[in-house]
């Protein structure tokens, strides 16, 4: 019956366009029923298309068949050629012609012989259809020259897209249930990002592809992004990466933005091209070429074939959103058994984890009190702020008075306030206590050798930062302290609760406090240089311990954790102003970069400064002390200030060692100059 009206409706069309009989090609669909149950039947129908009775056109039910199988050969035909041309219509990115797969009513599959779809829309193909030869092979240079390459590098400059992202920090977690995590591997550093079926493009957040270095450039990028709530979002560009999943290396443009909630996402661009296929009841990433051989971060081990087990992201409570971001973010993929302890780890001492900006801890360890030698109490003038300012640092000590940081104050003691602008544009409250450190009694309690405190890494592979929020505002300060303490500005007279910025004493009571929080641990387990702490271990399962052992500690105490600056199980972690990793300490080239640009010095004090940030990484750069000479001999004392050329010659010199091409061809050195007095040894 189907074969009958299949030929009937082929029939009339051919006359439509034949112009013998325009009309029955809207022929109702009544009456292809009626004829096509009659043939069924056997009995001769006497109504036809538009036309003699059907039977004296095609004689029998033979060529009826005959005629459907011309047909479906035809239909065959048109299919494949649709398909192997709509891949140059929707361009390299993966777009289709339309919005979804066509509705074709109980059209049959030429792939998989099922009804309801057409070939180019089954999943079957869409999984196995052949790609490229450069993709899914290991990346290599020979790549550069591939076409498909080129053409993605610069397909953005052919075209402008508008796609619908669903992970930024603008849409929020709308469809989050939806989406899976995967470790992806980038030249040697792990990246774990969400695998997002709702994203139409590839994405990357700035500060990782900061992390992963290398010499790739962004370039111009005419796509634009838009959240789930419809705003248009900043791009920076776009780069075409070599993306490791499992054991196969893709290569696919990646865009980067600085707004991203994650890491980053594998969108479907890059899931159509490579052809993997998201399993949401399993919770699989599957694809027919791959064979996983290593383990992922937080999934059980691979299972099936070509198949590997990943995370589901689940809407949780704050706390469970920040274990979670601590798991996720972790710098060393961790086994399933490692991720366990851990996540019990973290929970077991998640009240230790400051739940917002103001939930500070007080630790009733020890107090800081402040000395004076004069009894004369030193007042500061009330300063001027510009009316935003002041409107600012209304709003931020009314936050400070609802939290109990600081109350209002009757004491003779005022220093005045000096607002300062941090990176994210809000105020930070900074108060200056110069002319009460004048008069304080110095606490001698000593601070830790910054030199002494890294080479006690030496051999150690596995780091974990913690961090402390606010930490000098969770110590309490002494009744006699607390009106020392005192502040002006328009709203009047304020003073702390707890130990401020500013104080000569404050660091030595911290250094006090952290160490006899962590007695016992120092130097085996952890390093304590102020509000720094480190963890350090030689492998993962020490670590763990040495984790759990320290992490213990400020919870007991009274002292809050800032989970946001918290790093754990890194192999290479940035502390002091170096970054230290298994295969020893180097500078932060970050920080020595800014050298470049740093102007000549015009006066003393800023030839002191310069020198305190030279000497700062002077173990880095051969003959520090002689070339510094002509710069210290201007610092001497009752010695005028005249900038020579020898002046100029060394400060050139120690500039350009500070930056990081030359620091870089000092690590590489493999070997150690040793140098010894020359007098003789008796």
């Amino acid at each position: 019956m189907d074969a009958v009206r299949m030929a009937i409706q082929q029939e009339a069309t051919e006359q439509a366009y034949r112009g013998k009989a325009a009309d029955s090609a809207r022929m109702h669909v009544g009456e292809v029923e009626e004829i096509a149950a009659a043939i069924s039947r056997g009995v001769r129908p006497e109504r036809s298309c538009g036309g003699p009775p059907i039977y004296q056109r095609t004689g029998s039910l033979d060529e009826v068949r005959a005629l459907r199988n011309e047909v479906d050969e035809l239909k065959r035909m048109m299919q494949e050629m649709s398909l192997q041309l709509s891949p140059l219509a929707a361009g390299l990115h993966g777009r289709q012609l339309t919005d979804g797969p066509r509705a074709v009513g109980r059209a049959r599959c030429f792939s998989c012989g099922r009804r309801g779809h057409l070939r180019k829309d089954c999943p079957r193909t869409q999984a196995t259809e052949r790609r490229p030869d450069c993709y899914g092979k290991p990346w290599n240079k020979s790549l550069d020259a591939c076409p498909v390459v080129n053409a993605l590098r610069n397909s953005n400059a052919a075209c402008t897209d508008t796609v619908k992202m669903a992970y930024t920090k603008e849409s929020g977690r709308a469809n989050i249930g939806a989406c899976l995590c995967v470790p992806v591997k980038v030249r040697t550093k792990f990246i774990r990002m969400l695998v997002d079926t709702d994203a139409g493009r590839t994405l990357l957040r700035s500060d990782e592809f900061r992390r992963i270095g290398g010499q790739w450039e962004l370039s111009q990028c005419n796509v634009c992004l838009l959240s789930a709530g419809g705003t248009a979002l900043d791009v920076m560009g776009g780069v075409l990466l070599p993306l490791q999943v499992g054991d196969k290396t893709f290569a696919i443009e990646v865009i980067v933005m600085d707004k991203l909630q994650f890491a980053g996402l594998l969108g479907i661009n890059f899931l159509k091209l490579h052809g993997f296929v998201v399993d949401l009841a399993r919770g699989t990433l599957s694809c027919s070429e791959q064979k996983p051989k290593i383990p992922l971060q937080s999934a059980g081990r691979a299972s099936g074939n070509g198949a590997w087990s990943v995370s589901a992201w689940k809407p949780a409570s704050t706390s469970k959103r920040m274990l979670q971001h601590l798991i996720e973010t972790t710098g060393a993929p961790l086994t399933v058994s490692q991720q366990g302890k851990l996540r019990g780890i973290l929970s077991k001492f998640r009240n230790a984890f400051a739940a917002s900006e103001f939930d500070i801890g007080r630790t009733s360890v020890l107090k800081h009190d402040i000395i004076t030698d004069s009894n004369r109490p030193v007042r500061h003038p009330l300063r001027r702020l510009s009316p935003l300012e002041r409107n600012e640092v209304s709003q931020l000590i009314q936050r400070m008075l609802d939290n109990k940081i600081i109350e209002p104050s009757n004491s003779p003691w005022a220093a005045g306030i000096v607002p300062v602008r941090k990176k994210d544009g809000s105020i930070r409250l900074c108060v200056d206590y110069r002319k009460l450190n004048e008069v304080s009694r110095r606490n001698a309690y000593p601070i830790p050798r910054v030199d002494e405190t890294l080479e006690a890494l030496a051999g150690a592979r596995y780091f974990s930062t913690i961090d402390l929020l606010s930490g000098y505002w969770q110590v309490e300060l002494t009744d006699a302290a607390k009106e020392k303490t005192t502040f002006i500005n328009h709203d009047g007279l304020f003073q702390f609760n707890v130990m401020p910025f500013g104080l000569t004493g404050a660091p030595a009571t911290f250094q006090r406090l952290i160490e006899r929080v962590l007695a016992g641990l120092k130097w085996s387990t952890c390093l304590v240089y102020l509000d720094d702490i480190i963890v350090f271990s030689r492998t993962a399962e020490e670590h763990i311990e040495h984790f759990a052992q320290v992490f213990i500690r400020p919870q007991e105490a009274g002292l809050k954790v800032n989970s946001r600056k918290c790093k754990l199980f890194c192999k290479e972690v940035c502390y002091l102003g170096h970054i230290v990793s298994e295969k020893g300490i180097e500078p932060d080239l970050s920080l020595t970069e800014k050298m470049r640009t740093y102007p000549v010095p015009k006066c003393l004090t800023e030839v002191q400064r310069f020198l305190e940030m030279a000497s700062y990484y002077r173990k880095f750069i051969k003959n520090f002390a002689a070339i510094a000479k002509p710069l210290h001999q201007l610092t001497e004392k009752r010695k005028p200030f005249e900038w020579s050329l020898e002046c100029t010659e060394a400060f050139h010199k120690l500039r350009a060692a500070l930056v990081g091409e030359r620091l870089r061809q000092e690590r590489r050195l493999r070997f150690t100059q040793l140098f010894t007095d020359v007098r003789e040894y008796r």
